[in-house]
């Protein structure tokens, strides 16, 4: 071997050490820690004695000829024998920032990067083995990572996938593993990899953590195969793999890229859960309360490979070494860590393999006291993160716990679809009729006092249904999901007894909910954790509102205060925004953007319930809740009118925020009349009808905007001439209540549209409610029957109605007739209208009360 490969070698395996010994030395000198000056190879004590953290004039002159000699190097011996001699006279602990930082820009990123490419393609030129340039330009990448100009830097993040292929297959020349191997022919090579060294994994795992520190750092490394590389990394169980590389896995899994990362590497990260389960399956209980923190990271996001048995294998594996640490007697240190893991798997699938029913309540028993205790302290008392984190993981279970509970005293049925709609009261001044009572709405929300039927033996389990309006998690609640995920299993076997256990210890933890709630001054509005409190108690009321009903409308003042500061953007800073961009865990692109009304989505639930009754409507009132409602609506509808086609997403949350102005429109007419936000949602809703006249999608939203502007234009003063704005919408109303029927076969009854199938068992009632409020209308306003003969909509029902005349529908039939007898009633040219069409089109005998309106129009002509 010549003498100038063997001096290269010589300083190459010299300044591995040195570049490490400057390393720990800066890192030390970060926290405040210095080396002994007297063991600082090559230093002056005389010199370094009263130069504090300074260097001394001699070696500030021989630091700048050194760095002369970097920049000016006219190959790798110079730049390695200059980096040599900086590291020996300059310890790392008498540099300051600025001057580490030009000592890096020196030496620059080009090296590190030339020494990896030329020990991964194998080249001899050098004369060094390849493990000796990986070591060498790992650890200058590693010592490089620190600065924070130099880890951003694109030529370092183009050496992230050889740092990967070190960390997973260790300093071998042979090229990386290709990702799309699978996991079971990676590891088969297991015995043919080096082993790697551990001061070379130290050095991969410092860039990778600088780099997955950056605000992109994640998706920088996602995008460069680091999901399948640590995954791969962790299975073959390289060095600190466990250590070092499940962490930086779980941090790049909880990250925007979760849901990617889970689509394109599911194999991958099951093989990795199913391995990790495993371990802790055959832990002790010590470690595996230490191994509680990472699980939830490797838990794949709600919804996703929710039909893999494979996962629900895992997950029942992972409850089954979970139920001993919940039913043990451990630390509130450790209790922790294991309520969020139990949090996590419950959003999986729910109860089916939490176990069983006593230890169901056991579990939310748990939970509850720890929100108890977190909650019920002190005022003036901070709540460290850690509790904060934790009581979060209770809210999760709670809310679980509660959809459980709820089931009991209701009919088995599908789950609602979301967006139900409140009982509003029937219309003021309506006659009686045969068919089912005047406005009232068959509720696909659970009833008011839900949780209270438990107290009687009556009902059988329902599958859960979530708070409608806001998001299934603690994600952030931009709309609703256009594929919601599957309804949660509920607790098999919970007894009667067990459920009302379930709803006691619910009440005292929601009761220290709003105990807490009751002292947040308005500047912590923008905390998260109280965003995540609000949520939670919102879950509750939209679920329950007459247990602890007083408590609840004294807390109503400022849950809406709450909601509006957010949705005004009265809340300074962003930490909650920033808290729910990452926190999401939502699977739309859009909720990953924090919108400011999430807090107002989640209330809207319990709006509905608590404008249908008299004591809290009153509060609401006071609130200014409507105004609050039509500006949510007015923003909802102004991104919603920009949408087509594909694009258009049904939000529920409007649709709520309808049946609670509904609500107020039905109970409250003398407010209707004089409150000018109902003048501005009258306007809101004549210029939203006619575009959705366009948008099938949307039919549920025009149903509530339907029969929300015609309830308010019952409450009108007559006139005889209409505005350009109420004669459109009145003209979509007629076009929009025709559309929900068609002919049937031969002389068979009507049918529903197939527009309307779909969704008839929501916008049916409401179809129903708005013929009623439409008939009140033409009762006031009499030039609706001129519209109605302009638009030649009797011709057309008629037509639809076919030869038999009648629906198939017999409430909504009853309905309808009872329209035709209004206007029949007031307009005599619609009498000889209806009467033709009679005798040509319909069998009279389809509507007799019709038929008796037309006698009786008859008698009051002659």
């Amino acid at each position: 071997m010549s003498r100038e490969v063997f001096r290269l070698q010589h300083v190459a395996s010299t300044c591995i050490c040195l570049v490490h010994y400057i390393w720990l030395e800066q890192k030390m000198a970060e926290n405040g820690c210095h080396l002994d000056p007297q063991t600082r190879a090559g230093a002056d004590p005389k010199a370094l004695e009263g130069s504090g953290c300074g260097l001394s004039q001699s070696q500030s002159e021989v630091l700048e000829r050194c760095l002369h000699a970097l920049t000016h190097a006219k190959n790798d011996s110079h730049v390695l024998a200059a980096l040599l001699l900086i590291t020996r006279l300059c310890p790392a602990g008498q540099l300051d920032s600025g001057t580490l930082h030009r000592i890096f820009e020196a030496v620059g990123l080009n090296l590190p990067a030339r020494l990896l490419v030329t020990a991964f393609r194998g080249e001899d030129g050098s004369g060094l083995p390849p493990q000796d340039l990986i070591s060498l330009g790992s650890a200058l990448l590693a010592a490089l990572s620190t600065d924070a100009s130099m880890v951003a830097h694109p030529q370092l993040l183009s050496t992230i996938p050889l740092i990967l292929s070190v960390v997973e297959n260790g300093p071998t020349r042979t090229e990386r593993v290709n990702e799309s191997k699978s996991v079971s022919e990676s590891q088969s090579a297991t015995d043919s990899q080096n082993t790697l060294d551990e001061a070379l994994a130290c050095d991969c795992y410092q860039v990778l953590s600088a780099v997955c520190a950056l605000p992109q750092g994640p998706d920088q490394l996602f995008t460069r195969g680091a999901i399948p590389a640590l995954t791969r990394a962790v299975l073959k169980n390289q060095t600190l793999s466990h250590e070092k590389g499940l962490p930086l896995l779980g941090l790049i899994l909880s990250s925007s890229v979760r849901l990617r990362a889970w689509d394109k590497h599911s194999s991958d990260l099951l093989s990795l859960l199913g391995s990790v389960s495993e371990n802790f399956s055959q832990a002790s209980k010590q470690a595996r309360l230490t191994m509680c923190t990472n699980i939830p990271l490797l838990l794949p996001p709600p919804g996703v490979e929710s039909e893999n048995q494979v996962l629900k294998e895992i997950v029942g594996r992972l409850w089954g070494s979970l139920r001993p640490l919940v039913q043990g007697k451990i630390s509130k240190e450790h209790l922790g860590p294991v309520l969020v893991a139990s949090a996590c798997l419950l959003d999986l699938f729910g109860w089916e393999s939490t176990g069983p029913p006593k230890f169901c309540c056991l579990l939310v028993n748990r939970a509850c006291v720890e929100v108890r205790l977190g909650l019920e302290e002190l005022p003036g008392t901070e709540i460290d993160p850690q509790l904060q984190h934790t009581l979060t993981a209770c809210y999760r279970i709670m809310e679980a716990a509660m959809e459980q509970a709820c089931s009991q005293g209701v009919p088995s049925s599908p789950s609602p679809p979301q967006g139900a709609q409140s009982s509003p009261a029937p219309p003021q001044g309506e006659p009686s009729s045969p068919a089912p009572p005047q406005g009232v709405l068959s509720s696909p929300l659970p009833p008011q006092g839900a949780l209270s039927s438990l107290a009687t033996p009556q009902g059988a389990p329902l599958s859960p249904s979530m708070p409608q309006g806001a998001p299934s998690s603690p994600a952030p609640p931009q709309g609703a999901p256009s594929s919601p995920a599957p309804p949660l299993a509920a607790i098999a076997g919970l007894s009667l007894q067990q459920s009302r256990q379930v709803l006691g210890v619910l009440k005292e933890a929601f009761f220290a909910e709003m105990y807490y709630l009751k002292r947040v001054d308005e500047a912590g509005y923008g905390e998260p954790f109280l965003f995540a409190t609000v949520r939670s108690l919102c879950a509750w009321l939209a679920e329950e509102t007459s247990c602890l009903k007083d408590d609840v409308i004294e807390l109503l003042p400022f849950l809406i205060g709450y909601a509006r500061s957010h949705f005004k953007g009265g809340v300074e800073g962003k930490g909650l925004s920033d808290w729910m961009s990452k926190m999401s865990i939502s699977n739309r692109s859009h909720d990953a953007t924090w919108s400011g009304d999430a807090a107002l989505r989640y209330l809207l639930p319990a709006l509905c319930h608590l404008s249908a009754e008299d004591g809290p409507r009153r509060v609401l009132l006071s609130l200014e809740t409507p105004a609050l409602l039509v500006d949510f609506l007015r923003k909802g509808w102004g991104s919603l009118k920009g949408q087509s086609g594909a694009t258009v997403t049904r939000d529920p949350s409007l649709e709520t925020a309808c049946s609670a102005l509904l609500n107020f429109a039905i109970t409250e007419p003398e407010r209707v009349r004089n409150d000018p936000c109902f003048v501005d949602l009258e306007k809101l809703l004549s210029e939203a009808l006619p575009v959705l006249l366009h948008k099938p999608c949307l039919l549920v939203f025009a149903a509530n905007c339907c029969t929300l502007g015609l309830m308010i234009g019952r409450l009108r003063s007559a006139s005889t001439e209409p505005e350009a704005g109420q004669r459109r919408f009145f003209s979509s109303v007629l076009c929009f209540l025709l559309s929900a029927l068609q002919a049937g076969p031969a002389r068979e009854a009507a049918r529903i549209s197939v527009l309307w199938e779909e969704c008839w068992e929501e916008a049916g009632e409401l179809w129903r409610l708005s013929l009623q409020a439409l008939a009140a209308c033409i009762r006031v306003q009499s030039w609706i029957t001129r519209l109605i003969r302009d638009d030649r909509w009797l011709q057309n029902l008629f037509a639809r109605l076919g030869p038999s005349g009648h629906l198939s529908d017999r409430a909504s039939h009853e309905v309808l007739e009872e329209v035709l007898c209004v206007v029949a009633r007031q307009s005599p040219v619609c009498v000889e209208e209806i009467r033709e069409l009679l005798m040509n089109t319909a069998s009279p005998q389809g509507m007799p009360r019709l038929g008796r309106t037309l006698l009786e129009s008859n008698t009051r002509v002659q």
